[in-house]
């Protein structure tokens, strides 16, 4: 399955092809983290800097604790648990790459 990332209109889009290595190690390592596979991989409405990456020619996939949307807003929150989440997640990904 690729993974997709989008940093928003002003950036083009980019596609990890999923057999690319960091597809199937973000899968291992949220399925380790989580103990289910992704359901579905999704975008960003937003910019990061894996657009940048992209640009350069390396592979980036964007990920982070919680809601997107509502933690990049005003007033926008995260639970420390979902945040020691992400943690385990990158832990698991770097042990997997």
């Amino acid at each position: 399955m690729p993974l997709e990332s989008s940093a928003g209109p002003s950036t083009i889009p980019e596609k990890i092809s999923g057999n690319h290595p960091l597809a199937p190690a973000c899968s291992a390592a949220y399925e380790k983290t989580s103990g289910e596979a992704p359901a579905r991989y999704g975008f960003w409405h937003f910019g990061t800097n894996a657009a940048v990456s992209a640009a350069m020619g390396v592979p980036a996939a964007a990920f982070g604790p919680g809601e997107c949307k509502p933690e990049h807003m005003t007033g926008g929150r995260c639970a420390p648990a979902k945040a020691e989440e992400a943690c385990r997640f990158c832990t698991h990904l770097i042990g997997t790459l």
